[in-house]
């Protein structure tokens, strides 16, 4: 039978499975994507950026603003008064009275014992003659205004003066021929004006001359000295040369303590060479020329005469005193003159050549001197004006500020006792520091106050107190700091992580505004931790020292800027002057009228230590002002002897403040550098405000070299110069370098250049720089 054959349906077939097959293959291409996981996987996408970004976020560090904050220094702010602060505008009148003046412009008297003040002249006196100045009589009857006032050199002014009586509140124009002037003249100016001791006696200077009133409503004024000359002859005022580098102050007038002797000093600058410089002034197109009598090495100086006349005499007759033979053989110079008693004074003379100086004691009845102690300094260095001593009040002995050795480290400035009859000298302090003044001798405690430099740190000015019996003693008795800072300041335990308590004691005391009437107060600021005395009541002190709090019409607040550890002593309070209405009560202090019972919130303000430091002590010696003059912007206190326990701030300068903080001041770095030849360079860098040490970024640097031997750059005393106008106005670099030859590190470093002028400061400062 025959095969059929099946290649057809093999064909079919093959057809069919090729079609199938591109079904097959069409259906095998994805026709939709899978959104789902797409959606998905972008959430997790943005999830992780958000982390990301909000990580980053919170770990960047915090927007501060610009990096240059405030305004910068405008070669104007330097140059004139508007940053300079006011020095302490108060004077002692008695043992226990302070005249100041009061931020309203007036004059009040405040009692430092009993903290009560009271007003001696309301401001619309000052206002009507704008008037910044003042003197009071020594009978309080007077005021002495100061107004109109032309600065001449550094200390010297013209200046026109109006006596105000206070009872009458009369007006007298200080004249030199009588009060009274003609229709059309103009008051005159004066070069000096000062209050006898006593009563309300008037001594001035017009036209280098002297002039003399026994009392103000006197309608006679005696001329005493008739020999002044413009430029040439000066009487009772001090030439350039004297004010400047000798006397340092704006009169040479000494009056006895009980007014009936006056000392004067008379200059004679004919002998003297002119120099002359150009002055730019006046907004005039061309400067004017003008001259000084201006000494130079081998030429003369100004010559110079001791006077003393009998003020109550009628013919106010002047007697010259001769200089020590030792001294008037060549050209010499008369550095201070000080009262002993009511009969006696002292001079003190040196050589041309500043290597002895003369002491000298002189009887002005008598119109002799007689020479007590010569002081004499090695060949290989000069001697610094030396000042007159201080005097015990029997006149048998004196404290003296000359050079004494200390061993290999060379001769410092320190005190010494001296028995005036039999010449035994006896050294107070000793060591390698510096006493630069004796400020005050309580014989009546023995107690003898001083400004010296501590060792080491030679751009601060602290006080010291010592006892006249450490000498004697076989163990040697440091002296005592006074205004050194003790323990930790407040923004130092912050870093450390501490928080200021209730077992610290902040020991500014700000009293209450009747008691400082008219005076800057302490702005306060509450502590992370207050203080009450409701519970442990009046248990805080300064290392046990007794401190007074005063009520008023507000409660008395403690603020300082350093941290006193305490423990178990007690805080004395005057309950004489409580006012329990008026002492803020916290809730859980008891409902009885005892001072006790009552809490005191005690607040804390964060200051920089006080490192350079002036006083100014009462003439008993018990209080004493502290003028605070750096680091920071100044401020003035009233403290109490002989320990130094705070009374209250007088002055803060608030006004300063507030605008010396919106200034973006240069960034201020002190340090010492090690030269070659083991001298420590004291060292300070201004730097542009912003600067960042870890950025790499160049600067101009300019160094400022002082040119005067035994002077100092480097110091803690508070002030916007040259130097911070090129640093915060200009982003300069500005170094200021101390090498051998400036002072107060005793006299081995700044007799380094003793006839080597330009020589070794120089090699320090370019060793320094390098």
């Amino acid at each position: 039978m025959p095969v059929v054959s099946d290649a057809r349906p093999s064909r079919a077939y093959s057809i069919a499975t090729a079609k199938e097959l591109t079904k097959e293959l069409v259906a095998a291409t994805p026709s939709q994507r899978n959104w789902k996981g797409i959606v998905i996987s972008l959430l997790v996408i943005l999830a992780v950026c958000g982390l990301i970004g909000f990580a980053i976020y919170l770990l960047r560090p915090p927007d501060d603003g610009p990096r240059v904050k405030g305004e910068k220094l405008g070669i104007d702010d330097v140059i004139s008064s508007k940053y300079v602060a006011l020095p302490f505008n108060g004077t002692w009148i008695s043992d226990n009275e302070l005249v100041y003046l009061n931020h309203l412009g007036g004059l009040s008297i405040l009692n430092v014992v009993t903290l009560d003040a009271r007003p001696l002249v309301a401001n619309t006196t000052f206002r009507q003659l704008n008037a910044q100045k003042f003197a009071v009589s020594p009978d309080q009857r007077f005021v002495l205004l100061i107004h109109d006032e032309r600065p001449i050199w550094e200390r010297s002014i013209l200046a026109k003066y109006t006596v105000y009586e206070i009872s009458t509140e009369d007006k007298t124009l200080l004249t030199p021929h009588g009060s009274l002037l003609s229709h059309g003249q103009e008051q005159p100016e004066l070069q000096w004006v000062g209050w006898g001791p006593r009563g309300n006696s008037l001594v001035f200077v017009y036209e280098n001359d002297i002039y003399y009133k026994t009392e103000v409503r006197s309608n006679r004024t005696s001329r005493i000295t008739k020999t002044g000359r413009n430029g040439l002859i000066y009487n009772g005022v001090p030439d350039w040369l004297y004010e400047v580098e000798v006397l340092m102050s704006d009169n040479a007038i000494w009056i006895s303590p009980n007014g009936q002797y006056l000392v004067y000093a008379s200059f004679n600058d004919t002998p003297v060479g002119e120099a002359s410089y150009t002055w730019y002034a006046d907004e005039l197109p061309y400067p004017k020329l003008r001259t000084l009598r201006f000494p130079k090495a081998g030429t003369s100086i100004p010559e110079v005469t001791l006077w003393a006349v009998d003020l109550r005499s009628s013919s106010f007759s002047s007697i010259p005193f001769k200089p020590p033979d030792t001294v008037d053989i060549s050209d010499h110079y008369l550095t201070g003159v000080k009262w002993i008693n009511d009969d006696s004074f002292v001079a003190v003379w040196s050589n041309r050549l500043q290597n002895m100086s003369v002491i000298s004691t002189c009887r002005a009845s008598q119109w002799t001197c007689n020479q007590i102690y010569t002081v004499k300094i090695p060949d290989s260095s000069w001697l610094d004006f030396v000042e007159p001593p201080h005097f015990s009040s029997d006149g048998r002995s004196c404290l003296m500020r000359i050079p004494k050795r200390d061993g290999d480290a060379g001769h410092f400035r320190h005190i010494v006792w001296l028995d005036i009859r039999s010449g035994r000298e006896i050294p107070i302090t000793h060591g390698p520091f510096e006493v630069t003044s004796i400020v005050a001798w309580d014989q009546s405690t023995q107690t003898i106050y001083f400004i010296a430099v501590p060792h080491g740190r030679p751009g601060q000015r602290h006080l010291y107190s010592i006892s006249e019996r450490s000498s004697n003693s076989t163990v040697s008795v440091p002296p005592l700091c006074i205004t050194c800072p003790r323990g930790s300041s407040i923004s130092e335990l912050r870093k450390q992580g501490k928080k200021p308590s209730a077992d610290h004691h902040y020991a500014h005391l700000q009293h209450t505004k009747d008691v400082l009437d008219g005076s800057e107060l302490l702005p306060s600021s509450t502590a992370p931790s207050t203080i009450s005395s409701s519970s442990s009541s009046y248990k805080y002190s300064t290392e046990g020292r007794k401190m007074m709090i005063s009520y008023g019409t507000y409660s008395a607040s403690i603020t300082d800027m350093m941290v006193l550890n305490i423990s178990n002593r007690e805080f004395m309070s005057n309950q004489n002057q409580l006012n329990k209405n008026n002492v803020q009560s916290s809730p859980s202090s008891s409902s009885s009228s005892s001072p006790r019972s009552k809490s005191l919130s005690i607040h804390c303000k964060d200051f920089f230590p006080c490192l350079y430091n002036k006083v100014i002590f009462s003439p008993n010696k018990r209080f004493f002002v502290r003028e605070c003059l750096g680091p920071s912007v100044p401020y003035v206190t009233l403290h109490r002897a002989p320990l130094g326990n705070l009374i209250f701030l007088l002055n803060n300068n608030t006004e300063l403040r507030d605008k010396v903080s919106k200034l973006a001041l240069p960034d201020m770095r002190t340090f010492f550098v090690e030269t070659s030849g083991g001298y420590f360079a004291p060292v300070r860098l201004y730097l542009p405000p912003g600067l960042r040490e870890e950025e790499e970024f160049k600067f101009p640097m300019v160094l400022h070299a002082d040119g005067g031997p035994g002077t100092q750059l480097v110091s803690e005393k508070w002030g916007l110069s040259w130097a911070s106008y090129l640093a915060s106005k200009n982003n300069y670099i500005v170094a200021e370098i101390d090498g051998r030859g400036t002072g107060f590190q005793g006299e081995s470093i700044r007799g380094a250049l003793y006839k080597t002028l330009g020589t070794v400061e120089v090699t320090d400062q370019l060793e320094v720089i390098q």
